[in-house]
């Protein structure tokens, strides 16, 4: 809804924090009819820099990079990968494929891929 909004709805950070925590959660609600053009406002940016000056660490979670433009996007922002891939949801040549979507400075970012349920074949 916030960046919806574009980012004119107020913000209250304290809200994402978990409990008493140093542990701040946003999670992304609902479903947006172009995820992709939400992720590539300016107050998404924004975040994203007010975030790494406040905070030690910064994750962010994507979806399947398979044909997803969301991911490619939110690579674009990170400085370091770490792929995760579910061995039932695909096969190391998609994973690989995926991959390869991502551009050169994208690629170089990737600091490892784990692969969960890694002795079960794909669905």
């Amino acid at each position: 809804g916030w960046l919806e909004s574009d980012g004119d709805v107020g913000f209250d950070i304290e809200m994402l924090r978990h409990g008493n925590s140093d542990l701040y959660v946003l999670p992304a609600h609902g479903w947006a009819l172009d995820p992709d053009q939400l992720l590539t406002r300016s107050c998404f940016a924004d975040l994203l820099s007010h975030a790494e000056s406040d905070f030690d660490l910064v994750i962010l979670y994507g979806p399947h990079i398979n044909g997803h433009p969301d991911a490619a996007i939110l690579a674009a922002h990170a400085d370091e990968i770490l792929v995760v891939s579910d061995r039932k949801m695909s096969d190391y040549g998609q994973l690989s494929a995926a991959l390869k979507d991502f551009d050169s400075m994208d690629r170089e970012k990737v600091v490892g891929i784990v692969t969960n349920r890694a002795d079960q074949a794909p669905l």
